[in-house]
């Protein structure tokens, strides 16, 4: 084609604009299989991270196709975390390198709390539960729910994101 044979400096703004903002698409998409991946290999262990171990306090497993709709529901909002990123940074727009950083690690320290939320919350039922008895608790994996916490905590960093990072008439 006639326009690839031009010099990237004599190309127009807008065609510039256009290939970034193609790499930032295959990047991200590119970062949201890996993290899917991710999420669905080491699922068991990400859970043996996150859920409280309490005295007295099992974790009751529900049927098998509760469990694999947990597992992809889990696994598609981690991978929504790039997507959220890159969206804040063409929306807002965020250019500058270190408001893209910044904007990044917002959005994944309201993702942690969000998480962190829904850990104490399970922690303080538990102990509730326990304190002052000797029986033992169950709680049902069903009703854990990070993953929407998880995208809670992506929607919040967006917002904080957009509005502390926009970088205004770009």
């Amino acid at each position: 084609m006639y326009w690839q044979k031009i010099p990237l400096s004599t190309r127009s703004p807008v065609h510039n604009k256009m290939e970034h903002s193609k790499n930032v698409t295959v990047a991200t998409a590119i970062a949201a299989a890996l993290l899917f991946l991710v999420a669905w290999a080491f699922y068991g262990r990400i859970l043996d991270t996150i859920l409280p171990a309490v005295n007295r306090g099992v974790y009751q497993s529900p049927g098998d196709e509760s469990e694999v709709k947990a597992l992809l529901l889990f696994c598609f909002s981690v991978a929504l975390i790039p997507v959220f990123i890159a969206a804040v940074w063409v929306f807002s727009p965020i250019v500058s390198l270190n408001n893209r950083l910044l904007s990044a690690l917002v959005m994944i320290a309201c993702v942690v709390l969000a998480v962190y939320y829904k850990y104490q919350s399970i922690r303080d039922y538990f102990l509730m539960l326990t304190e002052g008895t000797m029986l033992n608790v169950s709680f049902p994996m069903d009703e854990i729910h990070f993953e929407y916490y998880i995208l809670g905590g992506l929607c919040i960093g967006f917002i904080i994101s957009y509005s502390i990072f926009r970088e205004p008439g770009k």
